[in-house]
């Protein structure tokens, strides 16, 4: 009876089905078993997945708040792996940092997937080989403070939705190709810190409205 009133003390279900898919979605991309290659033999569905590494749980709810998953090549490997391979990864609302810089994506993001991850704060998808546009469901995520999406083949504009993230401290959006007009509408975070759109293809006028960013430290 005690058993069943103590609160499990592990990760939900849903969210560790939802590691293990993308983790068989992985070796499946490098046509391999070997799970040690990418720092992931600790994923196995015995074990609690808040004691995974590259995994962090909150304290109180259980619920995964952070992925650091970076790096996640296999050495020496030069092929790209398809960006739906980060589906199962959307399905994790608790999310609040997610580091997926580094890890030879190709394609373009999923903004269905990005609209379900209303809680992230921290998101780096850099040094990838995403391509298209910027998704649009990217610019309603109000509690992003940083925003990685630097080394890629993002293209088109800059959308003026960028506005809408007021709690910016960092914005990287260098070594892409995005074209047209910095929009007006980044006069809004004032909040922001780092602010680097180097090696694009942006066209006209620096706007005056980038004299509101007060708290700026690095602006290239």
């Amino acid at each position: 009876f005690i058993f069943f009133l103590v609160p499990c003390l592990c990760c939900p279900a849903y969210q560790k089905q939802s590691l293990l898919h993308f983790k068989s979605s992985l070796l499946n991309s490098y046509n391999t078993s070997n799970s040690s290659s990418f720092g992931l033999e600790s994923w196995d569905s015995i074990s609690d997945c808040c004691k995974w590494t590259r995994v962090v749980c909150s304290s109180h709810s259980r619920d995964i708040i952070a992925l650091h998953l970076d790096d996640l090549c296999m050495d020496g490997s030069k092929s790209s792996m398809n960006v739906r391979v980060l589906d199962p990864i959307y399905g994790i609302r608790s999310l609040r940092f997610l580091n997926i810089s580094r890890t030879l994506i190709e394609g373009e993001i999923s903004g269905e997937g990005l609209a379900n991850l209303t809680k992230l704060i921290y998101l780096d998808m850099s040094q990838n080989f995403l391509n298209g546009s910027i998704p649009a469901q990217l610019f309603q995520l109000q509690f992003l403070q940083s925003l990685d999406l630097s080394d890629n083949s993002l293209k088109d504009g800059l959308s003026r939705e960028i506005g809408k993230l007021e709690d910016l401290r960092s914005l990287k959006l260098d070594r892409n190709s995005i074209d047209g007009n910095i929009p007006v509408q980044i006069g809004n975070l004032t909040r922001l810190q780092q602010f680097s759109i180097s090696h694009n293809k942006f066209l006209g006028r620096i706007p005056e409205s980038i004299l509101n960013l007060k708290e700026l430290e690095k602006l290239d």
